[in-house]
């Protein structure tokens, strides 16, 4: 057996680009190298020579195929140019929320398991390359996970505007009805207490929309299941006229 260029040093859990070192095999390489097991970040297991991660930089995928490979490692690093764009701002508030404890929005991403799909976390290029430049329409957008339960990953993000935004939200925490756009409302009227369920939304120009039901001419449960499928119905009218509200809004 040759003897290695490289120490044979522990390298369990160590991160080199987009691998983690697993274990040392028992097998080395023409070089003395011994080959260790790899995770990469596309979820492929793959065998290599230590020294071939450690100081060249070889990358995953010529070992697991990968699309991100050494030629996209080394372009991760390289200028792209667009560190003052709208988009690159925006991939960096993205990876604030999911991995920045002490930003404010972490509590409802990262803090939530909201996550990134890992080859963007460091190469914004990949990131663009796959949601492509904003809209230039005039209007603001952001980063909107389609389905917002999930992290953001291909196939799962777009840039949307915030009327766009606020159609694809959850259910907000400090919601006490249960469900989105449904609120209890209390009146008083010549000292008498009049209370309501009420459902709310706003139509195709933003505007707020409202309509009442009194708890005390159809009790309780019936002015709230009244108010729920009051506002249903306007959702469903909302999205044949192309509002797009999500199917995970609100909850």
């Amino acid at each position: 057996v040759s003897q290695s260029r490289y120490p044979a040093q522990d390298i369990s859990g160590n991160r080199y680009g987009q691998c983690v070192a697993i274990k040392k095999t028992s097998n080395q390489n023409k070089g003395g190298n011994y080959i260790w097991e790899f995770l990469c970040d596309c979820g492929t297991t793959f065998f290599q020579a230590s020294g071939n991660i450690i100081y060249r930089n070889f990358g995953c995928c010529e070992a697991c195929g990968a699309k991100h490979s050494a030629e996209a490692t080394r372009q991760s690093h390289t200028t792209h140019g667009m560190s003052k764009t709208k988009e690159y701002k925006s991939w960096t508030k993205m990876r604030e929320r999911c991995f920045t404890e002490n930003c404010k929005e972490c509590a409802n991403y990262g803090a939530k398991g909201i996550t990134m799909f890992a080859p963007w976390k460091d190469d914004f290029s990949l990131f663009y390359e796959h949601i492509g430049p904003m809209p230039s329409d005039g209007q603001k957008y952001t980063c909107d996970r389609i389905d917002n339960n999930g992290s953001y990953t291909p196939g799962n993000v777009r840039w949307a505007t915030s009327e766009q935004q606020a159609r694809n939200k959850t259910l907000q925490s400090n919601n006490s009805s249960g469900i989105t756009g449904v609120t209890k409302d209390v009146k008083i009227n010549k000292n008498c207490v009049l209370e309501y369920w009420c459902a709310q939304w706003r139509d195709l120009d933003g505007k707020q929309k409202k309509r009442s039901f009194s708890i005390k001419k159809l009790g309780d449960e019936l002015a709230f299941l009244a108010a729920c499928e009051a506002r249903d119905q306007a959702i469903r009218i909302l999205n044949m006229q192309g509002a797009v509200y999500s199917p995970n809004h609100g909850k």
